[in-house]
């Protein structure tokens, strides 16, 4: 929990998902949703190239 609370101050809003995996049913059970986020809207990061955008490039 201690991520969701750095989490919250960093991001504007997001969804959290808690999850019951069952080992007998080999399903994930949805046991509740939620939202955090502290409101302020911001914009997204700006993606990093990475090596594959590289050689992408240069084709």
């Amino acid at each position: 929990m201690d991520e969701l609370t750095q989490m919250e101050k960093e991001f504007g809003e997001f969804r959290v998902y808690v999850v019951e995996i069952c080992r007998d049913c080999s399903w994930n059970h949805l046991s509740a949703s939620f939202i955090l986020g502290d409101g302020t809207e911001r914009k997204s990061p700006r993606r990093q190239r990475t090596l594959e955008d590289e050689d992408w490039l240069k084709r």
